[in-house]
């Protein structure tokens, strides 16, 4: 799954996660460009989320349903899985 999302150029966001900039004033020096990233951010945790959602059965779906942040999902997954990593 992390060759996936490193190939897309998602994993940092999955990893890492990112924040969301709801108090941004339009007045703000560079407030456009942090606008935009926010926007390139927020579409990279959309499209991460949406390959992790595919990924699994549906029989694990429910444990995904309704979060948000692909970080959040990428945590619930790991957690879950990781004794059976070998």
């Amino acid at each position: 799954m992390e060759i996936i999302l490193l190939s897309e150029d998602l994993w940092r966001i999955v990893d890492e996660g990112f924040e969301e900039n709801d108090d941004l004033s339009s007045e703000e020096e560079g407030a456009g460009e942090q606008e935009n990233k926010a926007k390139e951010n927020m579409m990279k945790n959309v499209v991460a989320l949406q390959i992790l959602q595919q990924s699994i059965s549906k029989t694990i779906y429910p444990r995904l349903y309704g979060l948000k942040k692909a970080k959040e999902a990428w945590s619930v997954l790991k957690k879950d899985f990781k004794t059976q990593r070998k």
